[in-house]
């Protein structure tokens, strides 16, 4: 599966897709927010949530790394 796939994906396709299949790196907090971050096959989905609500905000993929500077934080040296 491409990014491009999972972005055409029903939003509770993805979130089972995410949660069956991902592996969890973890998470960071942001504003007013809190982001999960999983890798998915060759690509990065990151969940975010309103922390006062709890209610997702936004449904993330991206190939780059880099596009989510917080995974400095996150060792993913065992799943490179």
């Amino acid at each position: 599966m491409t990014v491009e796939d999972f972005c055409e994906l029903h939003e509770i396709e993805q979130e089972e897709l995410v949660f069956n299949e991902g592996v969890f790196l973890g998470n960071f907090v942001e504003a007013e927010a809190i982001s999960d971050v999983y890798q998915l096959f060759n690509f990065y989905v990151s969940f975010s949530y309103i922390l006062a609500t709890h209610e997702r905000a936004i449904i993330k993929a991206f190939t780059n790394p880099s596009q989510l500077p917080m995974l400095d934080d996150i060792d993913i040296s065992g799943l490179i």
